[in-house]
């Protein structure tokens, strides 16, 4: 998850970096996620039930 927030902070040279708000709203959406996974492997299928909880 260090890696992800560094992404969100520091942006990319093609992405810019993301306001304090926004950061804590996809770490936070990451970190549900990570949860939801309970144990299980990391799947497409797993992501798009997750999203389409939202």
């Amino acid at each position: 998850m260090v890696a992800f927030d560094d992404y969100l902070r520091f942006g990319t040279d093609d992405e810019s970096p993301k306001g304090d708000t926004s950061r804590r709203a996809y770490l936070w959406t990451a970190e549900l996620f990570t949860r939801s996974l309970n144990g299980r492997e990391l799947t497409p299928e797993l992501a798009r039930e997750f999203i389409k909880e939202l």
